[in-house]
């Protein structure tokens, strides 16, 4: 019986320490978006025939203006944090719906950066780890805003996962 108490109390431990993490996801993962944004290396393009690479930081995507859609991975994690201001009867399609589309701006990025040079030199682009971390943020988000939207209790899933 006493084996039973100590269980208890271990996977009790394990939902205080996780609390705030598990009640702010839609905080964590907009700012760890935007934070990857400016830190660390976002894509490798590399030119398949001479070898030749480049890597680019987030920034110059969204600030140099020649992909239009770069500047959505700035403005999704942006109006995700704001969504509580925008109004309360839309905040969870909001907090939902923007990382999604900043997943598909992602990838649509991604292959306008792998096809620049197609016709000449056969451009490949790469994830670096600066848009790993942000595709980290995007699956962050998207789990607090789906567990928001679709009414899940995460401290009951992460409860039960636990006591498997």
């Amino acid at each position: 019986m006493k084996e039973d108490q100590h269980s208890d109390k271990s996977t009790e431990v394990v939902t205080e320490k996780t609390n705030w993490v598990i009640d702010h996801l839609n905080l964590i993962g907009p700012v760890i978006m935007i934070v990857s944004l400016f830190f660390g290396n976002f894509l490798k393009s590399s030119i398949v025939l001479s070898g030749n690479s480049g890597v680019y930081h987030g920034y110059q995507y969204v600030f140099d203006g020649e992909q239009k859609i770069a500047l959505l991975l700035l403005i999704c994690p942006i109006v995700a944090l704001l969504a509580s201001s925008i109004g309360k009867s839309s905040e969870k399609f909001i907090r939902l719906a923007m990382p999604i589309l900043a997943i598909i701006a992602f990838f649509m990025l991604k292959h306008a950066q792998s096809t620049l040079g197609m016709g000449e030199l056969g451009i490949s682009a790469k994830i670096a780890i600066g848009g790993g971390i942000y595709l980290l943020g995007v699956v962050i988000s998207l789990i607090g805003a789906g567990a928001d939207y679709f009414g899940v209790d995460l401290h009951q899933k992460i409860n039960q996962i636990t006591k498997r």
